[in-house]
């Protein structure tokens, strides 16, 4: 359940490099939002472009003291985040094996 303050964002299947314009779209009117819950569960594919483009999304709001959560991450994109090194920065724990 969503707070009631709580903006909740769900993230496109396909995060290829060509779709990181309508990734920063998606996500650019949030960047002050008090809470924001990222839906994952539909991420399937992954550049390293729209994953770095999370990761500034995140530690940009963490900086303003803006809270960003996760809401059931797709193995895709927690092992994505574990290879590049991202998992801390976005926030994300790695796949269980």
């Amino acid at each position: 359940m969503n707070a009631p303050d709580e903006i909740r964002l769900e993230l496109p299947e396909d995060f290829g490099i060509e779709h990181a314009a309508s990734l920063r779209e998606l996500l650019a009117p949030h960047v002050d939002a008090a809470t924001v819950a990222l839906g994952g569960t539909n991420v399937h594919r992954l550049h390293t472009a729209g994953l770095q483009l999370l990761a500034a999304f995140i530690t940009t709001r963490a900086a303003a003291g803006h809270a960003t959560r996760w809401h059931d991450p797709s193995p895709e994109l927690r092992g994505a985040a574990a290879r590049l090194g991202l998992d801390a920065a976005l926030g994300i724990a790695p796949a269980r094996s």
